[in-house]
């Protein structure tokens, strides 16, 4: 591990900026490449392809319904029903719980699905 000799705040801070941008810059550079840079958002799953580059692919066993949901979303039907419904036909959070109504409503409105429908 890599210390930094910091004697007062104002250095802590600057420390902090310049290492919060490089990470923030690495992370975008990472994603404009199409590189996976987190967890695979409900719905996919992760993916290494011939090339040895991690990408997200839709999961055919929840994808469906995150769609079908997203879809019905904008079209109009309210979130509970929905949410209801979903969770009957088997949608589940990556660790198994039923979806809040916030985090499925965060599901529909994400805009990394967009490349997806």
């Amino acid at each position: 591990m890599h210390y930094v000799d910091i004697t007062n705040e104002t250095e802590y801070q600057a420390f902090l900026h310049e290492r919060g941008r490089k990470i923030a810059a690495t992370m975008a550079a990472l994603r404009e490449r199409g590189e996976v840079t987190g967890a695979a958002p409900l719905g996919h799953k992760i993916h290494t392809n011939p090339y040895g580059v991690k990408e997200y692919i839709p999961d055919p066993e929840t994808w469906p319904l995150v769609r079908e949901s997203i879809l019905r979303y904008r079209i109009g039907e309210g979130v509970r029903p929905l949410l209801t419904e979903m969770t009957e036909r088997g949608l589940r959070s990556r660790s198994g719980n039923v979806l809040s109504p916030s985090a499925f409503l965060y599901m529909v409105e994400n805009g990394v699905y967009e490349g997806f429908i």
